[in-house]
């Protein structure tokens, strides 16, 4: 067992920051360190020693450090410890509930208290009083209603209060001119933090207001001038737009912006088969969801910032075409896009994607995803972008956009070296995955002679396609590994694949999957009778594979969609 382990608080909501890090250490070596400190303990550390109260009898007024982690304690004493030293009181991980208001009445000296993940109601009225404070942590308290006065703590620099129940920003907060993390991420029921009391704080680094209802201006903001990261809603795109373009804002390292209620369930959606550290947390983020009337304005104005690496747009009502967002051809740090919900978007791209030396907006987007786009017809209206332009697109989801007929056009494929995974689910009017462009113009001449190469697709997942009829009319070489998953498509009968031949006999590469029911499998129909049996081995059906890859066949909850037979996308 190492003597030091370097350990991280992670945390699952987008609010979250690697800021706080400590190494664990070892008991020998803690020991060892205490007994040379002076002939005394100085510290006492009994983390998860599976204690249902604090050993009372132990403390002593000598502590400096003391520390009960990860234990079973409900409850702390109701006489008040005498600890005049004490700097560092380290709580958190039990199941606190009561705090006796006198508890620190003895504690002049403390500089760090952690309370995180407890059931605590309400802090004590002694809280107040503790004048030498630098951090006090609250996260996760989800039952947390009261908040004493903070007028007195003046020296606090780091105050986090995450997931409780409180509505109001704690009183005597605008007092706190030392603080430099303020973080109030993921309080629901938080409400109002008037201007007056933001302004108060001219020294604040960080400002986390992530997943509450609290709004600010762009004049609340730029009051703030040592501000460098930032997570917060706006009242309107407009005072979004002129936040983004103000002086201050160019100086922030991190921000996550918003407009608009939060979307839940797509962020959650995104995520699927995604792994965490990939997708979460974009550290440059802008969200708009202006579904309500009130925030439908100024869309198309909207400037965003260069370097801004996710973009999430839901519930415009006047956008025909994303690429009607000027600015988008400046974003050249964009990574993730997703567009939602738009009733009268017709296509990503129109000519005005191209900028004046021929690039295109979303070039560098690596994933792409829309859903609940009624209107949507194609990605490209009516252009093909140059043989010399490439996408860096790895993950393309679409889902709910009835108006579609199909997705790619196969001389676009050129124009997508790194596609790595194509989703398709619940799209009423989808005949065709990828389509020639012949098909396209009409003629219904189809050329089964054709091979498309995807030099890096690894997945292909088919959901809910009522008319789907043809993946591809001719032949698709994946180069990589490749599985795909086909889920309530009955009138696909053809796959495909391409079979490798030596001295007339077929066999399939090694490291395909196919993945479906078997009722579907035995519908297919096949050019060479031979495929079926050489494809064989590679099929196959739902419980099959649940039971190859040790996984719990669950419903995987989509926006708007609940696709209950496919847990296994998790995995694909």
């Amino acid at each position: 067992m190492p003597l030091l382990e370097a350990t991280i608080d992670d945390d699952d909501d987008d609010d979250d920051d690697d800021e706080f890090e400590r190494v664990r250490m070892h008991d020998l070596i803690r020991d060892m360190a205490f007994r040379i400190t002076g002939g005394r303990y100085r510290h006492m550390v009994k983390d998860e020693k599976g204690l249902y109260g604090p050993p009372y009898n132990d403390w002593s007024e000598d502590h400096e450090r003391i520390s009960f982690m990860n234990n079973w304690m409900s409850e702390l004493p109701n006489r008040p410890p005498v600890c005049p030293r004490l700097t560092t009181l380290l709580l958190q991980d039990n199941f606190i509930s009561l705090i006796p208001d006198s508890f620190f009445d003895n504690m002049p000296c403390l500089k760090v208290l952690n309370l995180s993940y407890n059931i605590i109601q309400r802090l004590p009225e002694s809280i107040s009083n503790l004048e030498n404070l630098h951090a006090l942590i609250l996260s996760d308290c989800q039952k947390l209603e009261y908040v004493p006065s903070m007028e007195k703590l003046k020296a606090l620099k780091v105050f986090i209060l995450t997931r409780s129940l409180i509505k109001e920003a704690p009183k005597g907060i605008e007092q706190l001119v030392n603080l430099r993390k303020l973080d109030l991420s993921d309080n629901r029921r938080l409400e109002t933090f008037p201007s007056t009391k933001l302004r108060g704080l001219p020294k604040l680094h960080w400002l986390l207001l992530g997943l509450t209802r609290v709004k600010v201006s762009t004049e609340d903001l730029t009051c703030l001038s040592q501000l460098k990261v930032v997570r917060v809603q706006f009242h309107n795109v407009q005072e979004l737009t002129m936040y983004m373009t103000s002086q201050q804002f160019h100086g922030l390292e991190q921000y996550r912006l918003r407009v608009g209620e939060t979307i839940h369930g797509l962020e959650y959606r995104l995520r699927v088969g995604e792994t965490i550290e990939k997708y979460m947390y974009s550290t440059k983020f802008v969200a708009i969801n202006v579904e309500s009337e009130h925030f439908q304005s100024g869309v198309e104005q909207l400037v965003l910032p260069e370097d801004t690496e996710e973009f999430v747009l839901r519930g415009s009502r006047d956008l025909i075409s994303l690429s009607s967002i000027p600015s988008l051809k400046n974003v050249t740090g964009l990574r993730k896009c997703e567009v939602g919900g738009c009733n009268r978007l017709e296509s990503i791209f129109s000519s005005s994607s191209f900028s004046e030396d021929g690039q295109i907006s979303l070039s560098s987007v690596s994933g792409l995803t829309l859903f609940d786009l009624p209107s949507c017809r194609v990605l490209f209206d009516g252009i093909s972008p140059a043989h010399n332009i490439s996408f860096n697109l790895t993950q393309l989801i679409i889902s709910n956009c009835h108006s579609m007929k199909y997705i790619l056009p196969a001389q676009l494929l050129q124009n997508l070296p790194n596609l790595e995974r194509l989703e398709v689910k619940s799209c009423e009017s989808v005949e065709e995955i990828i389509v020639e462009e012949e098909e396209m113009n009409g003629s219904h001449h189809q050329d089964d002679s054709n091979t498309i190469t995807f030099p890096r697709l690894k997945k292909l997942n088919l959901f809910s396609l009522p008319t789907l009829k043809s993946i591809y009319t001719g032949t698709m070489v994946c180069e990589t590994e490749f599985t795909i998953l086909v889920d309530a498509c009955p009138m696909l009968r053809r796959l495909p694949l391409s079979l490798h031949m030596d001295n007339e006999q077929a066999s399939a590469p090694p490291s395909h999957r196919i993945l479906g029911d078997d009722e579907w499998w035995e519908s297919l129909e096949w050019d060479d009778p031979r495929t079926k049996t050489t494809l064989q081995p590679f099929f196959w059906n739902e419980l099959q594979f649940a039971l190859i890859a040790k996984i719990d066949v669950l419903d995987i909850v989509f926006v708007g969609t609940v696709v209950s037979s496919c847990s296994i996308a998790l995995t694909l």
